[in-house]
């Protein structure tokens, strides 16, 4: 039974478009969801230096760690 191109490209043709409307899908809920992964809801969870500039001063008494 040999394989018909027709049939191979409208197959192609179709699972990308389901893919493609996937994806997108998946995006708009990721984007709708974002501000609960981040605890925008529960501020006593939220990170109080959240895109605050943090400086690191090296103090020469310790010694290095893993960390850095």
């Amino acid at each position: 039974m040999p394989l018909d191109k027709d049939k191979v490209k409208k197959f192609i043709g179709i699972s990308s478009a389901v893919l493609g409307t996937a994806i997108i899908g998946l995006s708009i809920v990721a984007k709708i969801k974002k501000p609960s992964s981040v605890y925008d809801d529960k501020p006593e969870q939220k990170n109080p230096l959240e895109g605050k500039k943090v400086i690191f001063v090296e103090d020469e008494n310790e010694k290095e760690n893993a960390d850095g």
